[in-house]
């Protein structure tokens, strides 16, 4: 078996995510294990299939543990709801072998991928506040030492 020529690519971008880009990145992948999975279905492939399933299904297990139910209130019980509606469709998919649950669960993620990207995006082109009298009273600091 050879090894995984991006693997530690990954790994370093990982390591260097801040925890918002660390969620785009698990539902970056969320999305690319449900599409890998209708792909093995159409193909006829069980094995597969059911890894990608396993994965996604792994993924989700993560970003349940993610989520803080007491300090997220309703959003919190309102995306554990959603987690558990994902991993009930997925099952049902991959046990029927039919395409339609992994279809909706596509359908579902999709618009989260996106959004968590939005966030991403916004955080790094907003430049952050500074206010100018605390530059004015900053001590001078020298690259020389």
């Amino acid at each position: 078996m050879t090894a995984n020529p991006y693997g530690g690519h990954v790994a370093e971008r990982v390591l260097g995510a801040d925890p918002v880009e660390l969620v785009v990145m698990l539902y970056e992948e969320l999305l690319h294990s449900v599409e890998e999975a209708r792909r093995q279905l159409a193909a006829g492939d069980a094995h597969a299939r059911a890894r990608a399933v396993s994965r996604a299904l792994g993924i989700l297990a993560e970003l349940v543990e993610s989520v803080d139910a007491r300090a997220g209130g309703e959003l919190a019980g309102n995306l554990l709801r959603l987690y558990a509606f994902l991993i009930e469709r997925l099952q049902q998919g991959n046990f029927e072998q039919r395409d339609e649950p992994l279809a909706e669960c596509e359908r579902v993620i999709l618009p989260l991928v996106e959004a968590w990207r939005t966030v991403c995006r916004d955080r790094w082109s907003s430049p952050p506040a500074v206010d100018p009298a605390a530059l004015q009273n900053a001590p001078a600091v020298s690259v020389c030492g």
